[in-house]
């Protein structure tokens, strides 16, 4: 059975219109919910959202913010208690278009044994204020060849069903792989960068390969309050940027040489992007090696 795994904090409004979408989905059978919210009155609010649906949601209620990784971790755990076959990521302002989009994702997974994660489109249904992820969606597929070269996240969502580097966050994982993967607590941080790929090196490490799905997506109804990314500036975004991938570099690549390249390329990528901001680039690199 397919589970959808979906955090939220103080959204107690927007899980009301997104959670029936993913209920109507085909093959879900269950949608685990870690909700938090700042105040009584929101927790009130979720309570009386999410007790509507009986057995078919699972939720866990609670004061405060546990953040990202926490969350999205006791999600994996509740999947594992609760012998999901399948773990579908899914932010609460993700609104599913189509219900059979998640028996299409489970039919890759169960037809290509290698395949640890599928994952699909994130559409945003408005421009984010502050927001500097790069995708190349060009007519040769060209970005996870770059991806490989420089070290740094290049997405293509247009180009497929491929293998890919990493994937959006918006995929499913075989149900095997549920209790083996984890949400790594050195990504904690407003904006959690590259947390999701340290979940895809993981499943890679494991043995299996990850495939994007273009046809698959999702509508990002794109909310400025409340979730797992607090407003800031560009400069603070940047300087996250810049710390977690320094972290995610250390961690996973061995070779001093590549180690220095990977960090030179995103120094040259962040710049290029926001050149104002070198200084809030040098000091991510900095602490995220200490």
């Amino acid at each position: 059975m397919i589970c959808v795994l979906m955090p939220s904090y103080d959204r107690p409004s927007i899980i009301d219109v997104t959670l029936p979408r993913w209920l109507e989905a085909r093959d879900v059978s269950r949608v685990i919910v870690v909700a938090e919210a700042s105040s009584e009155e929101g927790l009130r609010w979720y309570e009386d959202v999410l007790s509507r649906y009986n057995e078919r949601v699972i939720y866990v209620l609670g004061r405060g913010r546990l953040g990202s990784v926490s969350a999205r971790n006791k999600l994996l755990e509740l999947a594992v208690k609760n012998n999901c076959g399948y773990g579908l990521m899914v932010d609460d302002d993700y609104l599913l278009p189509d219900r059979t989009f998640t028996r299409l994702m489970k039919a890759y997974l169960d037809h290509h044994p290698d395949v640890g994660a599928v994952g699909g489109r994130v559409i945003p249904l408005r421009r984010r204020a502050v927001d500097p992820d790069f995708f190349l969606n060009t007519p040769i597929p060209i970005a996870d060849t770059l991806t490989r070269l420089t070290g740094y996240i290049f997405l293509d969502v247009r180009n497929g069903p491929r293998y890919a580097e990493y994937l959006p966050h918006f995929f499913m994982i075989r149900g095997e792989l549920l209790s083996r993967v984890r949400y790594s607590k050195a990504f904690e941080t407003p904006t959690a960068f590259r947390e999701e790929s340290d979940v895809h090196m993981q499943i890679k490490k494991l043995g299996y390969r990850l495939l994007l799905i273009p046809q698959v997506y999702v509508y990002h109804l794109v909310l400025e309050e409340g979730g797992d990314r607090p407003r800031m500036t560009m400069k603070e975004r940047i300087y996250w940027k810049s710390r977690n991938h320094t972290k995610f570099v250390t961690k996973w690549v061995k070779s001093p040489i590549i180690k220095t390249w990977y960090l030179l390329n995103m120094v040259l990528t962040l710049t290029l992007y926001r050149p104002q901001h070198i200084s809030a680039i040098l000091r991510g690199i900095r602490d995220g090696l200490t």
